[in-house]
């Protein structure tokens, strides 16, 4: 089923262009998150599974959308993380126009300089979007947008060759957008949770930092560290 979903993921995005009206998007979305409920059966599983359709859905729309000129033309040279700000400032905003259908609010900020980025990319007040469909409660839709987030960052840092030194993840922020980090590999995984934390208290209560290096690994082929094993 992961596959089939994915797919229809996918097509979400093809179909936000603003010709088409958002009640086409959200009938597509509401189909997604009513079988993923039926298969997982409680809230927090079906959550885990639309972050991860989600990372499929963002990875495939960068590798047959995105212009690799462009994402590697912005892409810092040197990794300065103020560089990657700007880097991430840029794209978050672009792709949350290729996924939702209009502008965002982004603002970034260099949590370290060692390498670490964070990230908050939020709604336009009063936009509708294809996420904002009846779900139970604890099913929070903004999963599958953080997953497309975190599948497409992903993507791209590996077209522009900076997998070797750089991983994304993304998580919902409070119903209105999403929040994410860009950070150097070598940077100890609990460190870094610390400060991701501090930003957002909830960042990893539902899908943890081994969960998002696990989807990496197993649907993007990134290797990064886990942080049960690094500290």
């Amino acid at each position: 089923m992961s596959r089939e979903l994915a797919k229809l993921g996918f097509k979400l995005q093809k179909a936000f262009a603003p010709s088409v009206h958002i009640l086409v998007p959200k009938i597509l979305f509401t189909l997604v998150v009513k079988e993923v409920i039926e298969e997982k059966g409680d809230e927090v599983s079906a959550c885990k599974e639309l972050f991860r359709q989600g990372v499929w859905a963002g990875s495939l729309a960068v590798t047959n959308l995105a212009s690799l000129a462009s994402l590697m033309k912005f892409w810092p040279g040197k990794n300065d993380p103020r560089g990657v700000a700007g880097y991430a400032e840029m794209i978050g905003g672009a792709f949350w126009g290729l996924f939702v259908g209009h502008g965002p609010r982004v603002k970034t900020e260099v949590l370290d300089d060692k390498g670490l980025v964070w990230a908050e990319v939020t709604e336009a007040p009063g936009a509708d979007a294809f996420y904002k469909v009846i779900a139970p409660a604890g099913v929070d839709t903004l999963f599958f947008v953080s997953g497309m987030y975190e599948g497409a960052f992903q993507t791209a840092l590996n077209l522009v060759g900076a997998t070797g030194g750089w991983i994304a993840m993304w998580r919902p922020l409070s119903s209105r957008g999403v929040c994410g980090f860009l950070g150097k590999l070598d940077l100890p995984p609990s460190e870094a949770a610390k400060l991701i934390e501090a930003k957002c208290p909830s960042f990893f209560r539902i899908i943890d930092w081994d969960q998002s290096v696990a989807f990496a690994n197993e649907l993007l082929g990134v290797e990064a560290k886990r942080e049960r094993s690094s500290m």
